[in-house]
């Protein structure tokens, strides 16, 4: 059984990085659709930390959602007024 994915992902990154499938899950949107997604296994590397088997669904649009576990594991600062975001490393916490 698959987990709960942690991140999406561009449908359009499966072929450019060579995703391979590891399995389908089924899904509810807010508004009740149903649909079944496709699941990957990737390896994420942000800044230094490194997490490998992330389970990874492909949805429609071109920007990527990171799920609170991965979130939870790293220091982020929001800067709102200057629309900026920066992500910590362990040095600099």
């Amino acid at each position: 059984m698959i987990q709960a994915p942690i991140l999406r992902h561009p449908a359009s990154l499966v072929e450019s990085l060579g995703l391979a499938l590891a399995g389908e899950i089924e899904a509810e949107s807010y508004g009740g659709h149903q649909s079944t997604l496709l699941v990957y296994d990737i390896d994420l590397l942000i800044v230094s930390l490194k997490m490998n088997s992330l389970p990874a669904i492909t949805y429609h649009e071109e920007h990527m959602l990171l799920g609170r576990d991965v979130l939870n594991q790293l220091q982020i600062l929001l800067d709102g007024p200057h629309l900026s975001l920066e992500v910590l490393t362990p040095e600099a916490s």
